[in-house]
């Protein structure tokens, strides 16, 4: 589907890509002409995973130790890869998770989830961002999500809200840096059954909950590990990928007069002022008609107005009502 030299020239670093998803996502952009490089704690498991990932591919692959819970860690791993040249493209891929009733879950527990998942994520995507920002660089974040975040999940609490943490930047992000040339997307993959997430989600052969149930997942089967495609991170993807666009903007404001006040007692003439002037339902005046105002409990967009609207209009939207 792809040139096999779609990827030339990209350095990425994938967390957690000694094993299992990562480990393929590893394959797939080596195959594709990417230098990987994979970092965990392990240094035996990335050995080795860098030699599947050659031989596998015929690419190029680097294993870095590094712990991603921990900050200084993070920027010593960036500083020795930025020695050789600046990455081109991030993929959050660093997890933990564990069966567990939420009840019995201990404090050290869920802060091995929490700070794995979220923080390393944050971590990684600073350390990138920041580089690439001050050098005027462009580059790509990928974050490997779960479909939790939208569904929730029983007995996986603490990996479903670090998740959902994950989701949260991505969308802060994109609008934060998108601007700067650096795209930030996440994908939810859904459930691939690898040996180090079967083992603390279905210990069990015989039994399955929630993120391991295939009848679940609307293809009623589990993923195939299959040398994911490079599409996000391809010379070809420049749009930001995401939900759905957003357009930043800075709305107008203007101080509100007692008559204004005591008017909004009404919610049809509430309703006549944002049909009007785009009020949104606080009172607050937005006059930046490329925008559609949303308001806790209520929503309204600026409209086009008609002939006799704007006359009456120059009289004072408020006169009328």
């Amino acid at each position: 589907m792809f040139d096999a030299a779609v990827l030339n020239g990209k350095r990425i670093l994938i967390t957690g890509g000694g094993t299992g998803l990562g480990k393929e996502m590893a394959v797939g952009l080596a195959a594709h002409g990417a230098h990987v490089y994979i970092c965990g704690r392990r240094k035996e498991i990335l050995d080795h995973a860098a030699q599947e990932i050659l031989a596998r591919s015929g690419g190029q692959a680097t294993a870095l130790l590094a712990n991603v819970r921990d900050p200084d860690s993070i920027e010593a791993l960036m500083t020795s890869i930025w020695e050789e040249g600046p990455l081109t493209g991030l993929v959050n891929n660093a997890a933990a998770n564990f069966l567990a009733p939420t009840e019995s879950l201990s404090p050290r527990g869920y802060e091995a989830v929490r700070s794995t998942v979220m923080d390393g994520s944050f971590y990684a995507s600073l350390a990138c961002g920041k580089r690439w920002i001050a050098a005027g660089l462009p580059g790509v974040i990928i974050s490997n999500l779960v479909t939790w975040v939208w569904t929730g999940s029983a007995y996986v609490v603490p990996a479903a809200m670090a998740k959902a943490a994950v989701h949260a930047m991505t969308m802060s992000l994109a609008v934060e840096w998108g601007p700067k040339g650096i795209r930030v997307n996440a994908i939810a993959p859904g459930p691939f059954p690898t040996e180090g997430a079967w083992d603390k989600l279905n210990p069990l052969a015989e039994t399955g909950v929630g993120a391991t149930q295939a009848d679940e997942v609307p293809l009623r089967r589990f993923g195939i590990l299959r040398r994911p495609a490079p599409l996000l991170d391809s010379r070809n993807c420049r749009r930001p990928i995401g939900s759905a666009p957003v357009k930043p903007f800075k709305p107008q404001y203007r101080k509100r007069s007692r008559r204004d006040q005591s008017n909004f007692g009404s919610s049809r003439r509430l309703q006549k002022a944002c049909r009007y002037e785009g009020r949104g339902a606080d009172g607050t005046v937005h006059t930046d008609k490329d925008i559609r105002v949303h308001h806790p409990g209520r929503s309204c967009a600026p409209r086009s107005r008609s002939r006799g609207a704007r006359k009456s209009n120059r009289r004072g939207v408020l006169s009328r009502i």
